[in-house]
């Protein structure tokens, strides 16, 4: 048998006979998750859940589970009993958030805390991924330190996933993600993906200048959460990203041009001039812009993991 590792569980090549790893992706038929079932399934046994539609994936066992049914979550874990749980459960969309409040408080922070009691007592290991909007966007360069200030509901929701994880568990890890480059399925389309509809199809596309984020693509997300799994020590704390800070109207130029397609038809979204003023929101100067953006030395330097720059990140994700 192979030694397993101090910290966050085992490897994920495991000796000739040995039972290999079981990892359970919790919302595994999303962008990411679907990124990351296919990379682990060379070497672990996988089984990703879904709410509404399975993603067919060789290899790969695909289950259904409501996180609201606490029940059928204990249920499904103790069947399958993994070594690792990863949690990427609920779509990262404001407007779905915004739009269905109380199933997101459920998905994002409840249904979190459900499932991590189920994986405490099967001993499993738990990975909770979250992202940037737990800040409120007027630093940048984020440490893991830094205090957090979330200015959205989906902010504050995973805000509150992070805390009840991190307080109920001394072995869980948060991972917090930029936003990730990249195609995913039908079901679940990336920015990317609509960004590479539309300029196909000759429809214009507006993307917000406002907000700086450190893009990663998901191939490296993926071998981020994979060396979490087989070198990170529990109850930790990581933020992954690139090396590039742009706005999504940059990127999506960028990405453009990278695509061959001609960038005019990639707009400016604008912000109304009128707008609700919300309790507790921030203003920032006239001219200035939010920066999300994410220092991620702390991973780098723990896990051996690597940051690309942006253009290395499209023309690898979309194999120029």
């Amino acid at each position: 048998m192979v030694e397993k590792p101090k910290g966050f569980g085992y490897r994920l090549f495991m000796a000739s006979g040995a039972r290999a790893l079981g990892v359970v992706i919790v919302g595994g038929n999303g962008f990411l998750g679907s990124h990351l079932a296919r990379s682990l399934r060379k070497r672990a046994r996988v089984a990703v859940t879904y709410a509404k539609h399975p993603v067919p994936l060789e290899g790969v066992l695909s289950l259904p589970m409501d996180v609201r049914d606490v029940a059928g979550v204990r249920k499904l874990l103790f069947a399958i009993k993994p070594e690792v749980v990863v949690y990427l459960g609920g779509p990262e969309d404001s407007a779905w958030v915004d739009a269905n409040p109380k199933l997101a408080d459920k998905v994002f922070t409840a249904g979190a805390g459900d499932v991590l009691h189920s994986a405490e007592i099967i001993s499993a290991r738990f990975l909770y991924v979250s992202n940037t909007s737990i800040f409120d966007g007027t630093k940048g360069n984020y440490l893991e330190s830094d205090t957090i200030s979330p200015m959205t509901l989906l902010g504050k929701l995973k805000a509150s996933g992070e805390t009840l994880v991190r307080g109920r568990s001394n072995r869980a890890t948060v991972l917090r993600l930029s936003p990730l480059v990249g195609s995913s399925h039908p079901w679940r389309p990336s920015l990317f993906d609509r960004i590479r509809i539309a300029l196909e199809t000759g429809a214009k596309i507006e993307l917000r200048d406002d907000e700086y984020y450190s893009w990663a693509s998901v191939s490296s997300a993926v071998a981020t959460i994979e060396a979490i799994i087989e070198r990170a020590p529990g109850n930790s704390l990581y933020h992954y990203g690139g090396l590039t800070r742009l706005t999504p109207l940059e990127i999506g130029r960028i990405f453009a041009r990278k695509m061959g397609y001609d960038d005019k038809s990639i707009e400016a979204f604008l912000v109304p001039k009128k707008r609700i003023i919300q309790k507790g929101m921030i203003h920032l100067p006239e001219g200035e812009k939010f920066d999300f953006s994410l220092n991620c030395t702390a991973i780098i330097r723990a896990l051996d993991t690597i940051a690309y720059p942006i253009e290395q990140t499209i023309e690898s994700e979309f194999r120029f």
